[in-house]
């Protein structure tokens, strides 16, 4: 049965407006698999974490889920089943004899060739490889952002994902067991490919493209170091929309200033967007639906639009090509799937269009500002 949009429609800012079928929400999970290495002396898990529930990796999932909130995407993170304890007491040769009194940051392993000539890995990369070797015993999920936790790791560890869309390595994140819930969302950033607000240059895939970071330096010990490198002025001598470019720095997810007391939770517009086009082509295999863009600018081609393989990736290369966004809200609709579970993400403007909306699917606004579609 089709839906005829003749009226008109105003989608507040972040707001979702949901056509329901057989989905039950309007959101975009990302599957997440946290696993607890045991110590091998007695089998206990590292200190601050409580065994075999671990109320704390749930109560970080719940925290990160209401920073999704205040993003307004539409994104949630989900436990792809319980949290998971893996080695034990005497496990010498497995998990918890390998990778518990490590840090899984930092340290490396001398790894033997055939030729007898030796190379030198990461613990992650070595951790990495050992879990998809034997998933059982590593409790290694394909479809999941596979998280280990150790007692020695010092912050976090995460590999940006590979340039070669059907390359599915670099898949791993390591983190201490008394890390916070930024650093986790941290690391969980780098995963999509995001980058430090303090480094410069092509850093991750396409990821120079976000333009609504100001500069910064993890040397930089204060909101005012920031507003004076980038304008000449201390921050309470600068505009509010100013103020708020150094902010969305000085306060960013994915920035280093935590270490100078700054409590780290956003993540600006243009870094949502990054993570989500590399959610759907390079990141695709651990969520349950993709976002779609819609911006004035954008492509108008049908052809586009209505390519019936619409998870083809070459087509998702061609949209990252075109900023990642269709012109035309009708458009979007047909690249959504047919089966539901995408979101149309409706940049800020008017859209004159008569819509025929035949399938399930979620519109929602940037909080950039309202949209409107349709014609009084």
């Amino acid at each position: 049965m089709k839906t005829k949009w003749f009226c008109l429609l105003v989608l507040a800012i972040a707001a979702p407006l949901f056509l329901k079928s057989a989905y039950a929400d309007d959101i975009i999970k990302i599957r997440l698999s946290y696993k607890i290495i045991l110590d091998p002396a007695d089998g206990n898990p590292p200190p601050t974490l409580t065994g075999p529930d671990y109320p704390e990796i749930h109560a970080i999932v719940d925290s990160m889920n209401k920073l999704q909130e205040v993003y307004g995407r539409g994104y949630r993170f989900v436990l792809e089943g319980p949290v998971e304890s893996i080695g034990g007491m005497g496990d010498t040769d497995g998990p918890s004899g390998v990778f518990y009194n490590i840090d899984l940051r930092t340290h490396e392993f001398d790894i033997s060739r055939p030729d007898g000539s030796v190379m030198r890995l990461s613990a992650k990369s070595v951790l990495e490889s050992t879990a998809k070797d034997n998933p059982i015993l590593y409790k290694w999920k394909d479809k999941a952002i596979n998280i280990y936790i150790n007692r020695y790791t010092s912050g976090g560890k995460c590999s940006f994902p590979s340039h070669s869309i059907f390359d599915r390595s670099e898949h791993v994140i390591v983190i201490g067991a008394n890390e916070s819930v930024a650093t986790h969302l941290h690391e969980i950033g780098h995963y999509f490919s995001l980058k430090h607000t303090h480094q410069e240059g092509f850093w991750g895939i396409g990821d120079e493209n976000i333009k609504d970071t100001i500069d910064d330096d993890a040397t930089w010990t204060s909101r005012d170091r920031i507003a004076l490198e980038n304008y000449g002025r201390r921050f309470n001598q600068l505009s509010i929309a100013r103020q708020e470019r150094v902010l969305n720095v000085w306060e960013n997810i994915m920035s280093y200033h935590h270490q100078h007391g700054s409590v780290l939770t956003r993540l600006t517009e243009g870094q949502l967007d990054h993570w989500a086009s590399i959610a759907n082509i390079r990141r695709e295999y651990v969520t349950d639906g993709q976002m779609i863009f819609v911006k004035k600018g954008g492509l108008t081609v049908k052809d586009y639009a209505t390519n019936p393989t619409h998870n083809w990736k070459p087509l998702l290369e061609l949209e990252m090509h075109h900023g990642n966004a269709y012109g035309e809200v009708k458009y979007g609709i047909v690249r959504a799937n047919e089966a539901g579970g995408d979101i149309i993400l409706i940049f800020p403007g008017a859209y004159p269009e008569k819509l025929i909306i035949n399938r399930p699917v979620v519109l929602r606004a940037t909080r950039q500002g309202s949209v409107t579609i349709g014609s009084d």
